[in-house]
Order: C-alpha cells, then sequence, then structure tokens
C-alpha cells in the first residue's frame, strides 16, 4: 500500500504541466544518487536520495491537493480542517493499536507501535538475554562488527576482539573479561585478506577451533 501511495504522488507530480520540469529532476536527482547501491554498494551510501526524493513527494502531494481543491469551493479551510482531524485520528488509531502478533518473516517487526516500543531489531537479541542478570561490569568480548550491538541490547562493559588472535589472552587479562561471544557470520574469510585484520576474521576462526585455549566463558550469538 505505501509504494502505491508513493507511485501515484511521483505520478501526480510529473503530471502537473507547470512543475514537470521541476520534479522530473528530483526524480532523476533521485535515481543518481540511488546509483551506487544499485551497484552493489551499502545502502548508506544512497541515503543521500532521501532529499531530493522528499521534495518529489512534496510535489505530488501538491498536485494533489491542487487536483481536489478544483472540487470545493474554499480548499485553503477544508484542507486545514480536515488534515488536522485525519493527524489527531491516526494518533489515536497508533498509540491504542493492539500488541503485534506472532511475527512473520516476510512481516515488519514492531506493528504500529511507537519506534521507542518495539522490540530490538538487531543482532545478538537472543544472546543478550543472557547477560540481563549479570553484573554491570562484567567484561564481554566480542568480535569488531557486533560489539555496538551488544552494547546496546546490554548496556555492559564490551570490548571488541583484538586484531591478532596472538593478543587474544592478553586482551582477556588485561580487561578482565569473562564471556566472549562468538557467531558464524564472522567465519568468512575476505577479499582483499587486509579486511581480516579489522573484521575479527582472524581471531574468531581461532577461538572457534580452539576454546580450551580461551580463558572465559564461550557464547554462541
Amino acid at each position: 500500500m505505501s509504494a502505491g501511495i508513493v507511485m501515484l504522488l511521483i505520478a501526480a507530480a510529473v503530471a502537473r504541466p507547470g512543475r514537470r520540469q521541476r520534479a522530473i529532476q528530483w526524480l532523476s536527482l533521485s535515481l543518481l544518487l540511488l546509483l551506487p547501491v544499485a551497484l552493489g554498494m551499502n545502502e548508506w551510501y544512497g541515503m543521500g536520495f532521501i532529499v531530493p526524493f522528499a521534495l518529489l513527494i512534496m510535489e505530488g502531494a501538491a498536485a494533489c491537493f491542487a487536483w481536489a481543491g478544483s472540487f470545493v469551493s474554499n480548499p485553503d479551510r477544508t484542507f486545514t480542517l480536515g488534515l488536522s482531524v485525519a493527524c489527531v485520528l491516526a494518533a489515536a488509531l497508533w498509540l491504542t493499536a493492539l500488541p503485534p502478533g506472532a511475527h512473520g518473516l516476510l512481516l515488519p517487526r514492531g506493528g504500529t507501535h511507537f519506534l521507542l516500543t518495539r522490540p530490538a531489531v538487531t543482532r545478538a537479541a537472543a544472546v543478550s538475554r543472557f547477560f540481563a542478570s549479570a553484573p554491570r561490569d562484567a567484561g564481554i568480548m566480542a568480535p569488531t562488527d557486533l560489539s555496538p550491538e551488544v552494547v546496546y541490547l546490554t548496556d555492559k562493559r564490551v570490548v571488541a576482539l583484538p586484531f591478532d588472535p596472538g593478543l587474544l589472552d592478553q586482551f582477556i587479562e588485561e580487561y578482565h573479561i569473562s564471556y566472549v561471544l562468538a557467531s558464524n557470520e564472522f567465519l568468512r574469510r575476505y577479499d582483499p585478506p587486509i579486511a581480516d585484520q579489522y573484521t575479527s576474521s582472524l581471531s574468531h576462526p581461532f577461538y572457534r577451533r580452539t576454546p580450551s585455549t580461551v580463558s572465559a566463558g564461550l557464547l554462541a550469538a
């Protein structure tokens, strides 16, 4: 439904004769800024498209209001009152929505609840429950790319794995680490190999293969 509304607004923006050129410019700029993502780069590199795309949607909304205003005698008063009532009703429905049901893989999590009341959608959500009763200063060591999520979910003291497997025991002793997290996600190797040095792809397979050499508890995330 959301995609349909967006397509309708884009079509309305392009179809408006007086603003067609501006709408095409916003559309072209949006597609240009999304090009890195289309070529396989991380979606972060396409975030710039939000600004021209938002302006394109605004052009479409203005075109729709201009078209609808031709059917009423006082469009400013009508739209102001109608949109105000719609916002109040939408807020009431949003805040009084029922709790979300069982989560399906093809459905977004969190239902219609406010963003801050949604369940955490991040990695290591299951293993983080293990640390709920642990002391605040409990030392946790996690792969480099996983440590921000662990900090966010546990609010504990988290240290990233060292780049060199030979430093593992030294770091565990120096930072008083009690638990080391492991995940199959970090067993892959990179090309070029230089990336292995800053993604925990050297240390992680080491302590997965030889857990008896690690002087801390080993948990699977």
